[in-house]
């Protein structure tokens, strides 16, 4: 384990390269705004990615969000990394211009249309500009110089789909004592944390493509459809806002691919083994790893226990108990006017880890 500490200095410095990378883009004020959101979306994207794999044994190292590596393996985790960066890029950008901190877009263009019951009104969220953008981002550094880019390009896409496909409408009524007699409505994207249990769904049924003769090349593909989009909006500009996303509509683009859906997760690389400690595999291994947290004396839950077999017990490594005593406010009351005063409270919380001794052999 003593080579993972070095290297955490590494993996920290490469994703901040990758944050950089982002902002040195940038050719004018303007372009550093997008790209500021653009930058901030890639961090929400580890935050999320963490979130949804907190007790998995592969935990999103920084490492697999850089994709300035050669030599990375494309493992269904890595597809993963690859979509949840492009979906919260998306996602970023989207609110943001729904917010108005962006001047190169603004809120959907559905304002006054009138359907059969209800009108469309307010601010809605709109993900073709930073869908535009992502996109173009990605195409421009993943080129077809990068090993398998194809591959790459298809999860990010997936990604995007994602964001588009969280939209729902949402109503308000209007009229006296609630009789909604009229009713405006707005489109709205759903929650990150959605988006990204969406993806988790797509990373467990992900595509391994060396098990699957599809007959056809992701990259030769990408570029019959973006000629077709290209004749397709000079013979019909109305169709240009619908192709913003260089995407041909969901059910020609997987006649174009025939096997896997564009919302599918591909990976190529089988995954390493995530107990131990691998740095060319992405693999920070689970020694040190918190496999649950409670107030000391508290019974841990099944799924806390689980936890801890998994992360801990079936990588070889014993479950150690730490005590540590926290502060917290506690006894808060409200003074008028307009203070809320709390105490102190000390408390014992356990924390149980995977105590780093040389695992011995495990489950995998």
């Amino acid at each position: 384990m003593k080579d993972c500490t070095a290297h955490n200095h590494i993996r920290h410095q490469h994703f901040m390269h990758f944050l950089k990378a982002l902002r040195d883009r940038s050719g004018s004020k303007e372009d550093g705004a997008v790209l500021d959101f653009l930058s901030a979306g890639a961090q929400a994207g580890v935050r999320e990615c963490r979130r949804q794999f907190m007790w998995n044994r592969w935990h999103c190292p920084l490492l697999a969000f850089t994709e300035m590596l050669d030599g990375i393996p494309l493992t269904r985790e890595q597809a993963f990394a690859h979509a949840i960066t492009s979906a919260s890029i998306v996602y970023s950008i989207t609110k943001n211009c729904t917010s108005g901190l962006l001047k190169e877009c603004s809120c959907g263009q559905l304002n006054g249309k009138v359907e059969d019951d209800f009108k469309w009104q307010g601010c809605s969220d709109d993900v073709e500009f930073p869908s535009f953008v992502a996109r173009e981002f990605f195409e421009s550094k993943i080129d077809g110089q990068v090993p398998h880019a194809d591959v790459i390009l298809h999860n990010h896409q997936a990604g995007r789909i994602a964001v588009r496909e969280s939209l729902e409408r949402i109503c308000k009524c209007h009229g006296s004592s609630g009789s909604c007699t009229t009713k405006t409505c707005w489109m709205q994207l759903k929650g990150l944390s959605t988006i990204g249990r969406r993806l988790k769904k797509a990373y467990r049924r992900a595509i391994h493509l060396g098990e699957i003769n599809t007959g056809f090349s992701f990259m030769n593909a990408a570029t019959a459809f973006s000629r077709e989009s290209k004749r397709t909006r000079n013979r019909n500009p109305k169709r240009r806002r619908n192709d913003s996303l260089s995407v041909l509509p969901l059910e020609e683009l997987t006649a174009t691919l025939p096997g896997i859906s564009p919302h599918q997760l591909v990976f190529l690389d089988h995954s390493p083994d995530y107990c131990v400690y691998n740095f060319t595999a992405v693999s920070e291994g689970t020694g040190g790893r918190v496999c649950s947290e409670n107030e000391a004396g508290a019974v841990l839950t099944k799924k806390q226990k689980r936890a801890c077999r998994v992360l801990c017990k079936d990588c070889g490594y014993a479950v150690m108990q730490n005590n540590i005593t926290v502060e917290e406010s506690c006894n808060c009351q409200f003074v008028w006017c307009c203070q809320v005063l709390c105490e102190k409270c000390k408390k014992t919380m356990s924390t149980y880890l995977c105590h780093q001794q040389v695992p011995v052999p495990h489950r995998r």
